[in-house]
């Protein structure tokens, strides 16, 4: 399992974006984070071979999402997307976003690739 944005362990922060313009404002090699998905945007960084996860909240937004060469899909349904992803055998490694260390737990037992804290996520830079 993929932990990201725990403080005992190293990680790379994901950089929040909504449009091309912002994308100058992220360091070179980050990681682009994606709010609500965003064809056109994900078409774009994916052009661009750039790094980026991006939250869905359906399965066609999942499916696509991988084809458009997310690294990451943030979902909020993860017993719902982790079999579609590991049936279509996705690149995407699926997270979920959780606040406290103990959820591991629950989300270990169903097999999801990754969970991400929201620290991990910068907003601003």
């Amino acid at each position: 399992m993929e932990i990201i944005g725990y403080d005992l362990l190293p990680f790379k922060p994901h950089y929040a974006v909504e449009s091309k313009e912002e994308l100058g404002a992220t360091p070179a090699n980050a990681t682009v984070h994606l709010k609500r998905f965003d064809g056109e945007l994900m078409r774009y960084l994916a052009q661009n071979a750039v790094c980026y996860s991006v939250a869905v909240k359906s399965v066609h937004e999942l499916i696509l999402a991988n084809a458009l060469g997310a690294a990451y899909i943030l979902t909020t349904d993860p017993y719902r997307d982790q079999p579609i992803a590991q049936n279509y055998l996705f690149d995407a490694k699926l997270l979920v976003l959780i606040e406290d260390i103990a959820q591991i737990d629950t989300l270990a037992k169903s097999n999801i690739d990754g969970v991400i804290f929201p620290g991990a996520i910068l907003e601003s830079y």
